[in-house]
């Protein structure tokens, strides 16, 4: 398997940001985790980068003056208008007034990454098994909680289901390492 990844460009050279590939080989991954199980934990090395650049990757968002999101509303409200890969938000944030075109690729990225993410901390989390990757999937996680600045709020709500159980693998790796136990 380990061939596969890297051929998947999992094994040292990242994947571009702009790679259209990311998101099934984000889904691939989710879905032999899930086939795989526990077995599957010796993978996360090869694949947890990946989904942590993913998650962690910014919303690749333009604002807009007043007049352009006029503009841009138009479009978007003529029936015969062809999406351009962009979405028109008003204020990701709600004390924003201020209007976004957002690449819908960007926000796919992230949602995709943060999905596979909880999967491995619900699989995984309350346990050892996360091992080193707790702590940089916290890091990650946490950010998407605090923020506002996402278009999606089901998205938060994943990120934050996640982080409970990676805190809980914290724990449960900081318990084995001052008992000398090898919980899993």
């Amino acid at each position: 398997m380990s061939d596969q990844f890297a051929k998947a460009g999992l094994g040292g050279k990242p994947m571009g940001t702009d790679d259209p590939c990311r998101q099934s080989v984000a889904t691939g991954i989710h879905q032999l985790a899930g086939v795989l199980g526990p077995r599957f934990v010796p993978y996360l090395d090869q694949c947890l980068p990946l989904l942590l650049g993913m998650a962690h990757a910014g919303l690749e968002r333009t604002e807009l003056t007043a007049e352009q999101q006029m503009v841009q509303q138009e479009k978007e409200d003529d029936p015969d208008y062809i999406q351009d890969g962009f979405e028109l938000y008003n204020g990701l944030d709600a004390s924003e007034a201020v209007a976004y075109r957002v690449k819908n690729s960007s926000v796919d990225d992230k949602c995709v990454a943060v999905q596979v993410l909880h999967h491995f901390a619900e699989k995984f989390g309350g346990s050892t098994l996360l091992g080193r990757w707790a702590m940089p999937m916290a890091a990650v996680l946490l950010p998407i909680v605090a923020t506002r600045e996402t278009p999606y709020h089901h998205l938060r709500v994943l990120a934050a289901e996640a982080v409970g159980d990676v805190v809980t693998s914290l724990v449960c790796s900081a318990s084995a390492a001052l008992t000398g136990d090898a919980l899993t």
